[in-house]
């Protein structure tokens, strides 16, 4: 699956290595961030015609969903807004979308049109067929999850790159200078040190006056430091997912009770809000489609291991690479 990119490796430039390591660090924290962010919360009670994985990655990419019936059965599809809108902004129509090239556009329930048709009239003043469709917020401002996710993996795997090139620095602490004409001798010296060859003989091709070493100072506990900030960057990303995330209990240190608890009160202000708002869409869905549909926060199942390595170094997530991983 992977043999275009040893072919890369074999040919590429170190430059062009580089920018390739840099991606593919990127790729790996994007998919697992991405399968965090879908496992911040989970349904009960969904039709067999609804499929849980589409409707959560409708809320996590787009902000919204809409259920919808379709030859006698119910159906929830990524969906999009008219710019048909009631007095409140409430959307009169909107359009669903499938895998398979299927779309249409379908009339929505808006809360309170059996009591009034003012509520369902939109921005050209007419009145609107009362719709069955209800549209689903995954938050008040339907702003997409997913934007997180980008914004994090970006930090992460940056942070993870750092670590990487501090590494390197240990391995050979000083930068080169030399002659234009004996730098890709000089290249593959180097090569056989990154490859962790114990004794690199010199046959002399080249004179040493022609090289030298300028000793580079790494800061006392960069390399900590720089691993740090990866475990805060990911607890924060999980707080925002509101999964427990009590990372530090694997350290030799005890987390103290308050620090405990405020991490878990930063969980539950993301989270139970969320829920609450989505709890409230799915009971007008159980109202119209006589359905029993609920969502609840994943975090009390979610466990700290799932992310962790163990102090041996082993990777216990299966998710990210061994050139991610410090030694």
């Amino acid at each position: 699956m992977f043999g275009y990119l040893i072919d890369i490796m074999q040919t590429a430039t170190g430059k062009k290595i580089s920018k390739m390591k840099n991606n593919i660090s990127y790729m790996n924290w994007f998919n697992l961030l991405e399968r965090y962010a879908q496992y911040r919360y989970e349904f009960e009670g969904l039709p067999d015609t609804i499929n849980e994985r589409v409707l959560k990655q409708a809320l996590l990419w787009y902000g919204s969903c809409a259920f919808f019936d379709k030859d006698d059965a119910l159906f929830c599809l990524p969906a999009r807004a008219t710019q048909d809108f009631n007095v409140y902004g409430d959307p009169c129509f909107a359009w669903v979308y499938g895998r398979n090239g299927f779309n249409e556009q379908i009339g929505l329930y808006i809360k309170g049109q059996d009591e009034t048709k003012f509520i369902t009239k939109g921005v050209s003043g007419q009145t609107h067929t009362k719709g069955k469709g209800v549209f689903v917020r995954e938050n008040y401002s339907m702003y997409p999850f997913i934007s997180y996710v980008f914004s994090y993996a970006m930090n992460l795997s940056d942070t993870m790159r750092t670590i990487d090139t501090e590494r390197f620095h240990l391995k050979r602490p000083y930068l080169v200078t030399a002659k234009e004409e004996v730098v890709p001798t000089v290249k593959k010296y180097f090569d056989k040190m990154n490859d962790n060859e114990e004794y690199i003989v010199s046959t002399g091709i080249f004179d040493a006056s022609d090289v030298n070493a300028l000793p580079i100072s790494l800061p006392t506990g960069a390399l900590k430091d720089t691993e740090e900030l990866v475990d805060w960057y990911l607890n924060q990303f999980l707080t925002l997912c509101g999964l427990n995330n009590n990372q530090d209990a694997n350290k030799k240190e005890r987390l103290i009770v308050d620090e405990v608890n405020a991490n878990n009160e930063s969980i539950d202000t993301n989270i139970e809000p969320m829920i609450q708002y989505l709890q409230e869409q799915l009971d007008e869905v159980n109202k119209i489609y006589s359905t029993d549909i609920t969502v609840k926060a994943m975090k009390e199942e979610f466990e700290d291991e799932d992310i962790r390595t163990t102090d041996s170094g082993e990777d216990k997530s299966g998710s990210v690479s061994g050139d991610e991983r410090s030694e």
